[in-house]
């Protein structure tokens, strides 16, 4: 194992938990990933940051979601990455039609409220945002490597 993704696959291990409990909660026919996302954590978020942050906040998390290191990733990729998503901030910010302050401030918020885990790491020799998104706030500390100052 790589030292410098030490504490990646606990993280990454609670993750999963926490989807494997979505998708087995009895759902009742409706897709819980979605449903969770958009009517449930979405009113909470509207709530405390307004609409326009609330709902861009959801639509990062969504979006970090779909990004994730699935299972059948490639093996160039540490085993350690997996659950993990790897986008840069130029990717996230043209695929979603934002700034990247609007981005950086949507991040921040998403740490204190613990439904993502930022980490920096080296990745082919430059630094990079290696983002744990989750569907509900994830027990324990903040861990995440900085709070976007």
């Amino acid at each position: 194992m790589d030292e410098k993704y030490a504490g990646f696959r606990e993280l990454a291990e609670q993750a999963k938990a926490q989807k494997e409990r979505v998708l087995n909660a009895g759902t009742g026919g409706w897709e819980p990933h979605s449903h969770k996302l958009y009517k449930t954590i979405l009113p909470r978020m509207v709530a405390k940051y307004g609409p326009q942050k609330g709902r861009n906040m959801i639509t990062l998390l969504a979006y970090l979601h779909a990004s994730k290191v699935g299972e059948t990733a490639p093996l160039s990729i540490p085993v350690e990455l997996r659950g993990w998503a790897m986008v840069s901030n130029a990717t996230i910010t043209t695929d979603l039609g934002m700034k990247e302050g609007t981005l950086i401030e949507l991040k921040k918020a998403l740490v204190a409220e613990r439904l993502l885990i930022v980490r920096k790491r080296p990745y082919n020799g430059n630094l990079k945002d290696y983002y744990l998104p989750f569907y509900y706030p994830y027990d324990g500390e903040i861990v995440s490597d900085y709070l976007f100052g």
